[in-house]
Parts: C-alpha cells; sequence; structure tokens
C-alpha cells in the first residue's frame, strides 16, 4: 500500500507542477515508481552552482557526460522518483542529463532574470 500511495503522491506532484507550467493534464501521468515523464515538465532553469556535473543516470556515481557553469541556462524535462535530481538540458552546450536539483533554479521565471 504503501508503494502505491507514494506513486500517487508523485503523480499528484507531477500533475500540479504541469499545470502550473501550463501543461495540458494529458500530459502527466507516470506509471508507479518511474520517473517523471520528459514530456510532463519542460519549463526553463538556470544552475546557481558555481559548476554542476550533468550526468547520464541520476546517481552521484553516474557518468559525467557534461558540466555547467553558474548562470548556464537549462530546459527541465522531469525529475527522478526520489525527486532530487532533475533532468536538464543545458542551452549552452546542448548536453542532456541529470544534474541535482540543488543546484538550479527550476522555478519557472528563472530564465528571465538578469545574469
Amino acid at each position: 500500500m504503501r508503494k502505491r500511495s507514494t506513486a500517487l503522491c508523485l503523480s499528484s506532484f507531477l500533475a500540479i507542477a504541469a499545470l502550473s507550467a501550463g501543461a495540458a493534464p494529458a500530459a502527466v501521468s507516470a506509471p508507479a515508481g518511474a520517473a517523471a515523464p520528459a514530456s510532463a515538465l519542460s519549463s526553463s532553469c538556470r544552475v546557481t552552482a558555481k559548476a554542476a556535473v550533468v550526468r547520464a543516470k541520476p546517481s552521484k556515481g553516474s557518468a559525467k557526460v557534461g558540466i555547467a557553469h553558474r548562470g548556464d541556462r537549462c530546459v527541465e524535462y522531469g525529475y527522478d522518483k526520489s525527486l532530487r535530481w532533475v533532468k536538464v538540458r543545458i542551452k549552452k552546450s546542448g548536453v542532456t542529463g541529470w544534474v541535482r536539483h540543488s543546484l538550479v533554479d527550476t522555478n519557472q521565471h528563472a530564465a528571465s532574470r538578469p545574469q
């Protein structure tokens, strides 16, 4: 039962986030235990850390696919099931991968702020 309620909470979170980003409700459906679908969330973000390693998978031990620097703009695609990692595409380099959520500002208005 706990696994099912966790999936329901994640689905609810994703639905609220997608609606606030202007997505249609039908675009938000994640199977139990799965990461947020790439189409569920797609909004602007900005790297806030001095440097952020972009990884192939949402894990500190995963292969590094790139690096982003403070102020780099990115596109947010979704979260892993723990909500600790966010999948992004760094606009400057074109690199797509996973970054710790705490290293980026995923606020919808982040990309419009002056550097």
